[in-house]
């Protein structure tokens, strides 16, 4: 294979991971962040191209844990106030004030 075309091989997938990886809902970072890191472990060992640094993983690893912390203490503060519960509320008020209030029917209308 020549290079020209390992080239467009890669940016191809490099295109596909960043998709993938923009589809990620917030919650499945922490599990994706582990999956990386894991990869990097294992070229770190091997000693492969383009390796990290024993302390750059670490610092990737106390990032990670410092994510998930911030990430469950926000969610723990969701759970007590959810905030799609504080928008129904206000666009409920906004249609009760939108609406006329009632006006009761007079006596000359006559009932079928």
């Amino acid at each position: 294979m020549n290079q020209k075309k390992a080239k467009e091989i890669a940016d191809d997938l490099g295109t596909l991971y960043k998709r993938m990886v923009d589809s990620l809902e917030i919650g499945d970072f922490y599990g994706h962040f582990h999956s990386e890191i894991r990869v990097l472990k294992q070229m770190h060992e091997h000693n492969a191209p383009g390796a990290l640094s024993a302390e750059k993983i670490a610092a990737l690893e106390a990032a990670v844990e410092e994510f998930y912390v911030i990430y469950e203490a926000e969610l723990v503060e969701a759970r007590k106030m959810p905030l799609s519960w504080h928008e129904v509320r206000r666009v409920q008020n906004l249609f009760d004030e939108a609406e006329d209030r009632f006006i009761p029917l007079d006596d000359t209308r006559t009932e079928h």
